[in-house]
């Protein structure tokens, strides 16, 4: 049975080619085809792609945090004093600890709670609820490139965008700061994380990069006169 590789679920198609679980007609993994290659089954622009969030992975985080808080609160109030006695130096270690994964468990019960499409790519653009430093919906007439990006381990869908100056300018403050953190360590100014859903980075890298060259397409002549 294919695979999307939008949802991640093992699942059969109808005759318009729709993944039954995510809507979607994506990229499939068929692995009865012969060369293990990967059917693509024809872009419907006027539809809205989605990629949702994991709850396996939302709730397996979410314990993992938990137990990572509660470790950190015991080595600040009971585990120094009893191992070593009063160690000062350790407590900004704990205290930063525990402030770093409360934080993250917070993020994922309100992701829990309020749950949200990670990724939803249209015809007019994407919007990215990807991280805490996603900026929202981002047109495709300000889109360069889209390629993957390795960073820490972690792969990216990474936008390059035509004019930064431009874009920051266009942006609020909150944005534009979010923007300028990614840029101040190399990155791009727009990465995405699928890492809390099941998708597959070059399915969803190929669908944008389609959006991408079909809008392109479609608004050449309005390209061609801002660039002159």
């Amino acid at each position: 049975m294919p695979r999307c590789l939008l949802c991640g679920k093992y699942t059969q198609l109808n005759e318009n080619g729709v993944c039954k679980y995510c809507q979607n007609i994506a990229e499939i993994e068929d692995p009865d085809s012969n060369n293990g290659s990967n059917a693509i089954i024809d872009l419907d622009f006027n539809k809205k792609y989605v990629v949702k969030q994991s709850l396996f992975k939302t709730i397996f985080f979410l314990t993992a945090g938990i137990i990572m808080d509660a470790a950190s609160l015991f080595s600040l109030s009971i585990g120094n004093r009893e191992l070593y006695g009063p160690v000062e130096n350790s407590i900004p270690i704990d205290v930063i600890g525990v402030a770093i994964f409360s934080l993250g468990c917070i993020v994922l019960i309100k992701r829990l709670i309020i749950p949200k499409n990670i990724l939803e790519i249209s015809k007019d653009g994407f919007i990215d609820n990807s991280t805490l430093k996603s900026i929202g919906f981002v047109s495709w007439n300000v889109v360069k490139y889209i390629y993957l990006s390795n960073v820490a381990s972690q792969t990216y869908i990474a936008i390059s965008v035509n004019n930064i100056y431009k874009f920051l300018d266009d942006l609020s403050l909150k944005k534009r700061r979010n923007v300028e953190a990614n840029l101040s360590i190399g990155c791009s100014p727009i990465m995405i994380t699928l890492f809390y859903t099941k998708a597959n980075n070059e399915a969803v890298l190929n669908i944008m990069k389609a959006y991408l060259d079909h809008y392109n397409a479609e608004n050449s002549e309005i390209i061609q006169s801002t660039e002159v």
